[in-house]
């Protein structure tokens, strides 16, 4: 019988500098803000959460799939977690899971830029490795 282990990595891609893009009722979207939003507790805290909270489908491991799933989103204004999309897919089974575990997270400590709260996008590459 196979070991499952499934690794979560953590990282915020940078895009590009200032506004990126603004939403239907205009407001914009930063990739690169002076204050990161944050996770509750820290980066440690999104990986414990991540780790927790991920579960491995049944159906990938039995039919073996794994890979990287990148997931994009934007934190919002109030740290909500809105826009949750895959940007990088690997397999419907672990893209889903990805997404899942995303939509689930509590409200973050939001971005801010020039004082104010603000939108910002936000990946994480979450790995599920199968190890024999």
């Amino acid at each position: 019988m196979k070991a499952i282990l499934f690794t979560l990595l953590f990282a915020v891609t940078i895009l590009s500098y200032g506004q990126d893009g603004a939403d239907e009722d205009g407001n914009f979207e930063f990739a690169v803000v002076e204050e990161k939003p944050e996770f509750p507790g820290g980066d440690a805290a999104l990986l414990e959460y991540l780790g927790k909270e991920t579960k491995y489908p049944k159906k990938a491991i039995k039919k073996k799939i794994k890979g990287t799933v990148y997931v994009g989103f934007i934190i919002g204004k109030d740290g909500s977690i809105e826009d949750v999309k895959v940007a990088r897919p690997v397999h419907k089974l672990l893209d889903d899971e990805a997404v899942r575990v995303i939509q689930s997270m509590p409200k973050w400590k939001p971005g801010i830029q020039r004082g104010k709260n603000v939108r910002v996008k936000y990946f994480v590459p979450i790995k599920f490795t199968l190890k024999s």
